[in-house]
């Protein structure tokens, strides 16, 4: 499965080198090159990219600036920074970056990050739910939980919510273990888009969501399972009250 790239930076000889590693790389696609944040930011609205290469310091916006405007809008987008600077390394990964690459460039991480990328993305899983609505595939990397009220499961996207009667336990049986968790006995997570976990009562605590205004919850039961599972998954930073 191929990945589409736009690349920014505002020296000609950065792009000159990335375009000629890029090259190199089964399944990659270069679909554009920015000189500066405002025309990375209309490329990458325009164009929609899987990954954006970006310097940090670059003419009109910095590529932080870019990032934070592209993550409100996008939360699966992968951001790779490329930089000269390693004290913007904190605020990177606060917009979710997959790397953090110094110049002078290291061709070696640069191939692995985009082959995880490429990885990633080619276990895209489409599932197919009998809802109220009819029929639906949804993507699972879209899905931020699922929740059992009364008969029903809603399963909760950015941009619908989808009601079925299918059990809890039949759709976890269907879903990637490596990314979807049981956190309580009514709600099932996906880790990769929990924001923070905040405390609630005595015997749960809130799970909240990036870009989403309602929450899941976590039981003392299943606590110790989500840590184990957060700290061998995720790449970002997490905030944890528990």
């Amino acid at each position: 499965m191929s990945i589409r790239v736009i690349i920014a930076d505002d020296d000609e000889n950065v792009r000159h080198i990335l375009r000629l590693y890029l090259r190199q790389i089964k399944d990659v696609e270069l679909i554009a090159e920015a000189a500066d944040g405002k025309e990375l930011l209309n490329f990458v609205f325009k164009m929609k990219p899987d990954v954006v290469l970006t310097d940090i310091k670059m003419p009109d916006m910095s590529g932080l600036d870019v990032a934070k405007i592209i993550r409100e809008a996008d939360e699966t987008l992968s951001l790779i920074f490329i930089t000269s600077y390693n004290e913007y390394m904190s605020e990177a990964f606060n917009v979710y970056a997959t790397d953090y690459i110094q110049k002078p460039i290291q061709k070696k991480r640069l191939f692995k990050t985009l082959e995880y990328i490429k990885n990633m993305k080619s276990k895209v899983q489409l599932i197919d739910f009998s809802t109220t609505s009819g029929q639906i595939l949804i993507n699972s990397n879209d899905i931020l939980f699922i929740e059992s009220v009364k008969r029903q499961r809603i399963i909760h996207t950015f941009t619908q919510k989808y009601c079925t009667y299918e059990s809890l336990n039949s759709i976890e049986d269907r879903l990637n273990k490596e990314y979807f968790i049981r956190t309580h006995r009514s709600f099932i997570v996906n880790i990769k888009k929990v924001k923070e976990v905040v405390l609630y009562c005595r015997s749960s605590r809130k799970i909240l969501f990036r870009n989403y205004e309602e929450c899941a919850l976590l039981s003392k039961r299943y606590e110790q399972d989500f840590r184990n599972k957060i700290m061998i998954t995720a790449t970002y930073n997490l905030k944890l009250t528990i």
